[in-house]
Protein backbone atom coordinates (compact mmCIF):
# COMPACT_ATOMS: atom_id res chain seq x y z
CA UNK A 1 0.00 0.00 0.00
CA UNK A 2 3.26 2.21 0.47
CA UNK A 3 4.55 1.61 -2.27
CA UNK A 4 1.89 2.28 -4.21
CA UNK A 5 1.26 5.74 -2.67
CA UNK A 6 4.67 6.36 -3.04
CA UNK A 7 4.36 5.52 -6.92
CA UNK A 8 1.47 8.14 -7.22
CA UNK A 9 3.43 10.52 -5.53
CA UNK A 10 6.06 10.57 -7.69
CA UNK A 11 4.85 9.91 -11.06
CA UNK A 12 2.43 13.36 -10.05
CA UNK A 13 5.31 14.65 -9.52
CA UNK A 14 6.56 14.06 -12.58
CA UNK A 15 3.62 15.51 -14.15
CA UNK A 16 3.57 18.35 -12.27
CA UNK A 17 7.44 19.44 -13.48
CA UNK A 18 7.21 17.88 -16.85
CA UNK A 19 4.30 20.50 -17.28
CA UNK A 20 5.70 23.29 -16.03
CA UNK A 21 9.22 23.09 -18.04
CA UNK A 22 7.32 24.19 -20.88
CA UNK A 23 9.87 25.54 -23.49
CA UNK A 24 8.65 28.98 -22.62
CA UNK A 25 9.00 28.86 -19.06
CA UNK A 26 12.57 27.59 -19.48
CA UNK A 27 13.21 30.46 -21.73
CA UNK A 28 11.75 33.10 -19.08
CA UNK A 29 13.91 31.71 -16.46
CA UNK A 30 16.64 32.43 -18.04
CA UNK A 31 16.06 35.81 -18.92
CA UNK A 32 14.76 35.91 -15.59
CA UNK A 33 18.09 34.76 -13.67
CA UNK A 34 20.09 37.09 -16.13
CA UNK A 35 17.53 40.29 -15.28
CA UNK A 36 17.74 39.74 -11.26
CA UNK A 37 21.84 39.78 -11.08
CA UNK A 38 21.84 43.07 -13.43
CA UNK A 39 19.18 44.00 -11.20
CA UNK A 40 21.34 43.50 -8.46
CA UNK A 41 24.30 45.26 -9.84
CA UNK A 42 22.12 47.91 -10.53
CA UNK A 43 21.09 48.75 -7.20
CA UNK A 44 24.14 47.90 -5.53
CA UNK A 45 25.52 50.94 -8.28
CA UNK A 46 23.08 53.40 -6.61
CA UNK A 47 23.33 52.56 -3.06
CA UNK A 48 27.15 53.48 -3.77
CA UNK A 49 26.32 56.37 -6.13
CA UNK A 50 27.61 59.34 -3.51
CA UNK A 51 31.09 56.92 -2.94
CA UNK A 52 31.50 57.00 -7.17
CA UNK A 53 30.87 60.62 -7.23
CA UNK A 54 33.50 61.91 -4.99
CA UNK A 55 35.54 59.06 -5.71
CA UNK A 56 36.01 59.40 -9.68
CA UNK A 57 35.34 61.75 -11.88
CA UNK A 58 34.35 61.91 -15.30
CA UNK A 59 37.50 61.06 -17.67
CA UNK A 60 37.51 59.67 -21.07
CA UNK A 61 41.49 59.12 -21.19
CA UNK A 62 42.47 55.39 -21.12
CA UNK A 63 44.02 55.60 -18.18
CA UNK A 64 40.46 56.44 -16.20
CA UNK A 65 38.73 53.50 -18.22
CA UNK A 66 41.42 51.43 -17.00
CA UNK A 67 40.05 51.49 -13.66
CA UNK A 68 37.10 51.13 -14.82
CA UNK A 69 37.15 47.04 -13.41
CA UNK A 70 38.45 47.80 -10.37
CA UNK A 71 36.05 50.26 -9.20
CA UNK A 72 33.18 47.87 -10.17
CA UNK A 73 34.30 44.91 -9.37
CA UNK A 74 31.38 43.62 -7.98
CA UNK A 75 28.70 44.48 -10.11
CA UNK A 76 30.93 42.97 -12.44
CA UNK A 77 31.45 39.64 -10.83
CA UNK A 78 28.01 39.48 -9.54
CA UNK A 79 26.44 40.42 -13.21
CA UNK A 80 29.54 37.17 -14.36
CA UNK A 81 27.80 34.87 -11.88
CA UNK A 82 24.42 35.76 -13.15
CA UNK A 83 25.36 34.85 -16.99
CA UNK A 84 26.75 31.70 -15.95
CA UNK A 85 24.02 30.59 -14.07
CA UNK A 86 21.45 31.66 -16.82
CA UNK A 87 23.81 29.44 -19.04
CA UNK A 88 23.92 26.74 -16.54
CA UNK A 89 20.55 26.62 -16.84
CA UNK A 90 19.68 26.91 -20.30
CA UNK A 91 22.39 24.00 -20.70
CA UNK A 92 20.45 21.90 -18.41
CA UNK A 93 17.19 22.83 -19.05
CA UNK A 94 17.32 23.89 -23.21
CA UNK A 95 17.88 20.18 -24.34
CA UNK A 96 15.02 18.76 -22.53
CA UNK A 97 12.75 21.55 -24.00
CA UNK A 98 13.96 20.54 -27.37
CA UNK A 99 13.37 17.26 -26.67
CA UNK A 100 9.82 17.51 -24.94
CA UNK A 101 9.21 19.56 -28.64
CA UNK A 102 10.36 16.72 -30.59
CA UNK A 103 8.25 14.29 -29.06
CA UNK A 104 5.23 16.12 -29.14
CA UNK A 105 5.90 16.60 -33.22
CA UNK A 106 6.47 13.23 -33.65
CA UNK A 107 3.46 12.17 -31.47
CA UNK A 108 1.07 14.30 -33.47
CA UNK A 109 2.77 13.05 -36.78
CA UNK A 110 2.41 9.86 -35.89
CA UNK A 111 -1.58 10.44 -34.65
CA UNK A 112 -1.85 12.16 -38.08
CA UNK A 113 -0.59 8.92 -40.19
CA UNK A 114 -2.64 7.09 -37.67
CA UNK A 115 -6.19 8.76 -38.91
CA UNK A 116 -5.23 8.76 -42.43
CA UNK A 117 -4.50 5.26 -42.74
CA UNK A 118 -7.77 4.99 -40.69
CA UNK A 119 -9.49 6.41 -43.02
CA UNK A 120 -7.98 4.82 -46.17
CA UNK A 121 -8.40 1.21 -44.28
CA UNK A 122 -12.66 2.28 -43.49
CA UNK A 123 -12.58 3.48 -47.82
CA UNK A 124 -11.09 0.23 -48.80
CA UNK A 125 -13.94 -2.03 -46.50
CA UNK A 126 -16.83 0.28 -47.23
CA UNK A 127 -15.46 -0.34 -51.17
CA UNK A 128 -15.30 -4.06 -50.87
CA UNK A 129 -18.84 -4.24 -49.16
CA UNK A 130 -20.50 -2.37 -51.99
CA UNK A 131 -19.20 -5.31 -54.16
CA UNK A 132 -20.65 -8.22 -51.92
CA UNK A 133 -24.80 -7.76 -52.21
CA UNK A 134 -24.84 -10.93 -49.18
CA UNK A 135 -23.27 -8.62 -46.82
CA UNK A 136 -24.78 -5.92 -45.18
CA UNK A 137 -23.53 -2.40 -44.76
CA UNK A 138 -23.70 -2.51 -40.89
CA UNK A 139 -22.65 -6.54 -40.79
CA UNK A 140 -18.48 -5.69 -40.02
CA UNK A 141 -17.73 -3.36 -37.29
CA UNK A 142 -14.97 -1.67 -39.54
CA UNK A 143 -13.38 -0.18 -36.35
CA UNK A 144 -13.03 -2.76 -34.28
CA UNK A 145 -11.71 -4.92 -37.16
CA UNK A 146 -9.23 -2.09 -37.79
CA UNK A 147 -7.62 -2.55 -34.00
CA UNK A 148 -7.87 -6.52 -34.71
CA UNK A 149 -5.46 -6.14 -37.71
CA UNK A 150 -3.17 -3.25 -36.54
CA UNK A 151 -3.18 -3.76 -32.68
CA UNK A 152 -0.22 -0.86 -32.67
CA UNK A 153 -2.29 1.54 -34.47
CA UNK A 154 0.05 4.12 -35.20
CA UNK A 155 -0.28 4.28 -38.79
CA UNK A 156 2.76 2.71 -39.63
CA UNK A 157 1.40 -0.65 -40.02
CA UNK A 158 1.05 -2.45 -43.34
CA UNK A 159 0.37 -6.07 -42.74
CA UNK A 160 -2.63 -7.86 -40.44
CA UNK A 161 -1.76 -8.82 -37.36
CA UNK A 162 -1.10 -12.86 -36.21
CA UNK A 163 -4.03 -12.51 -34.16
CA UNK A 164 -6.55 -11.66 -36.69
CA UNK A 165 -5.07 -14.71 -39.22
CA UNK A 166 -5.43 -16.59 -36.53
CA UNK A 167 -8.89 -16.22 -36.06
CA UNK A 168 -9.17 -16.44 -39.64
CA UNK A 169 -7.43 -19.53 -39.50
CA UNK A 170 -10.18 -20.73 -36.40
CA UNK A 171 -12.94 -20.45 -39.44
CA UNK A 172 -11.06 -22.25 -41.93
CA UNK A 173 -10.49 -25.08 -39.61
CA UNK A 174 -14.48 -25.20 -38.86
CA UNK A 175 -15.44 -25.12 -41.90
CA UNK A 176 -12.97 -28.67 -42.44
CA UNK A 177 -14.50 -29.92 -39.66
CA UNK A 178 -18.29 -29.60 -41.20
CA UNK A 179 -16.68 -31.19 -44.56
CA UNK A 180 -15.74 -34.29 -42.86
CA UNK A 181 -19.08 -34.67 -41.06
CA UNK A 182 -21.09 -33.94 -44.61
CA UNK A 183 -18.44 -36.95 -46.47
CA UNK A 184 -18.31 -38.84 -43.60
CA UNK A 185 -20.57 -42.38 -43.23
CA UNK A 186 -20.03 -42.26 -39.35
CA UNK A 187 -21.08 -38.76 -39.01
CA UNK A 188 -24.28 -36.50 -39.49
CA UNK A 189 -23.93 -33.22 -40.86
CA UNK A 190 -26.01 -31.00 -38.99
CA UNK A 191 -26.42 -27.38 -40.93
CA UNK A 192 -27.55 -25.59 -37.14
CA UNK A 193 -24.16 -26.91 -35.73
CA UNK A 194 -22.53 -25.12 -38.79
CA UNK A 195 -24.27 -22.34 -38.63
CA UNK A 196 -23.55 -21.68 -35.25
CA UNK A 197 -19.89 -22.28 -35.33
CA UNK A 198 -19.91 -20.18 -38.44
CA UNK A 199 -21.50 -17.28 -36.64
CA UNK A 200 -19.77 -17.27 -33.40
CA UNK A 201 -16.41 -17.31 -35.34
CA UNK A 202 -17.33 -14.64 -37.56
CA UNK A 203 -18.38 -12.69 -33.94
CA UNK A 204 -14.70 -12.55 -33.19
CA UNK A 205 -13.73 -11.28 -36.15
CA UNK A 206 -16.54 -8.28 -35.93
CA UNK A 207 -18.74 -9.98 -38.59
CA UNK A 208 -22.36 -10.33 -37.58
CA UNK A 209 -23.88 -12.78 -39.50
CA UNK A 210 -27.90 -13.43 -38.89
CA UNK A 211 -29.49 -16.99 -38.20
CA UNK A 212 -30.68 -16.92 -41.98
CA UNK A 213 -32.27 -20.27 -43.82
CA UNK A 214 -29.71 -22.32 -45.38
CA UNK A 215 -29.49 -21.14 -48.86
CA UNK A 216 -29.36 -17.48 -47.64
CA UNK A 217 -26.57 -18.08 -44.91
CA UNK A 218 -24.50 -20.42 -47.61
CA UNK A 219 -24.58 -17.35 -50.33
CA UNK A 220 -23.74 -14.95 -47.92
CA UNK A 221 -20.55 -17.05 -46.36
CA UNK A 222 -19.58 -17.24 -49.67
CA UNK A 223 -19.09 -13.44 -49.61
CA UNK A 224 -17.89 -13.42 -46.16
CA UNK A 225 -15.04 -15.82 -46.73
CA UNK A 226 -14.07 -14.07 -50.05
CA UNK A 227 -13.84 -10.47 -48.29
CA UNK A 228 -11.57 -12.89 -46.02
CA UNK A 229 -9.53 -14.20 -48.22
CA UNK A 230 -9.05 -10.72 -50.06
CA UNK A 231 -8.46 -9.41 -46.70
CA UNK A 232 -5.69 -11.42 -46.14
CA UNK A 233 -4.29 -11.31 -49.44
CA UNK A 234 -3.95 -7.58 -49.26
CA UNK A 235 -3.08 -7.24 -45.33
CA UNK A 236 -0.99 -10.35 -44.94
CA UNK A 237 2.64 -10.69 -45.59
CA UNK A 238 4.16 -12.90 -48.12
CA UNK A 239 3.01 -16.31 -47.62
CA UNK A 240 0.46 -15.60 -45.26
CA UNK A 241 -2.59 -16.10 -47.22
CA UNK A 242 -5.55 -17.49 -46.46
CA UNK A 243 -6.80 -20.86 -48.87
CA UNK A 244 -10.12 -21.52 -47.81
CA UNK A 245 -10.69 -25.19 -47.83
CA UNK A 246 -13.11 -27.06 -50.00
CA UNK A 247 -16.55 -26.78 -48.76
CA UNK A 248 -18.22 -29.98 -49.39
CA UNK A 249 -21.81 -29.44 -47.85
CA UNK A 250 -21.82 -26.39 -49.97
Amino acid sequence: MMARKVSIFLKRSVVAVDDWLKPIRILGTVFGIAAAFATGALLITILNVKYYWESYSFCMQLSCLAQFPDAFRVQLDLLGAGGKLATLVALVLGPYAALKGYLSTASAEAFGNHIAHLNFFESFIRAELDKRERISKGAVDIYSLYRLMFPEADGRAIHASPEFLRRVGFLCNSIEASSQCFSSAETKFRFDVHRRAITQILLDLYITQHNSPRIDFLEAEDQLLDFLCMLSRVFGERGAEVAIPKRLYR
